[in-house]
């Protein structure tokens, strides 16, 4: 298979397609004016500076401004879960990095016999770059939304740690180890919920023990109990 060939089928088998999975058209959830500011605000801090492409400080300040619009309207989108879209935003965008990465080393060695072709397939990239770009401004406003989310009950608390100075670093969110602590929490959230069910058959088999309904209750094959009781 040829240099060009390999490019194309890594560009188009590796890359993931950005679009969001909800493409129809929705009505928008009305949403407090206080979730929407508290979306804004996370989002002011969330700015994260990619040091391998050298943006400029009109980009930097256009994704700043990006970001809090997009928060918004996250907040108001019909979703499922916004922690599954925020991971699958993560995912996606880490395997069309790689995809980039390779296609790249490609196009290097393709470039020795043929600059032409080399340079066409760089505009392919180029495109898929740009779609990662767009990409990861939804996510970081995503996450901005899922935090605003959980502290809209500690406004007062939230606005003191916004003022903070924190000079003029931006922050870098370490979003694949993010993604490990959700599914943490996910999963222990499912251990806690079986927990409780097996707490409460328990007590019901205690309450149980002076009626007449303990028979039924303590009487349970062996296997049941384990699992019941």
């Amino acid at each position: 298979m040829s240099d060009a060939s390999r490019v194309q089928v890594v560009t188009k088998s590796m890359a993931i397609d950005l679009t969001p999975l909800n493409t129809r058209k929705e009505p928008l959830i009305r949403t407090d004016e206080r979730h929407g500011y508290l979306a804004e605000g996370v989002a002011g801090r969330m700015i994260k500076i990619e040091v391998e492409n050298q943006q400029s400080n009109a980009e930097i300040h256009r994704a700043a401004a990006e970001i809090p619009a997009k928060a918004i309207e996250v907040t108001r989108e019909s979703d499922k879960s916004p922690i599954d879209d925020y991971t699958r935003l993560v995912e996606q965008i880490a395997l069309n990095e790689l995809a980039v990465k390779d296609s790249l080393n490609m196009i290097r060695n393709m470039a020795k016999t043929n600059d032409a072709e080399a340079m066409e397939h760089l505009k392919d990239i180029k495109e898929l770059m740009d779609s990662i770009k767009k990409e990861k401004t939804r996510r970081d406003a995503k996450l901005a939304a899922i935090l605003a989310q959980q502290w809209k009950e500690s406004q007062g608390e939230l606005d003191r740690l916004l003022l903070q100075p924190s000079g003029t670093e931006l922050l870098d969110v370490p979003h694949g180890r993010l993604v490990e602590v959700f599914r943490t929490l996910e999963r222990n959230g499912e251990e806690v919920v079986a927990l409780q069910v097996k707490l409460k058959n328990r007590l019901r088999c205690l309450k149980a023990k002076d009626t007449d309904n303990s028979k039924s209750c303590w009487n349970y094959p062996a296997r049941w109990k384990l699992n019941i009781c």
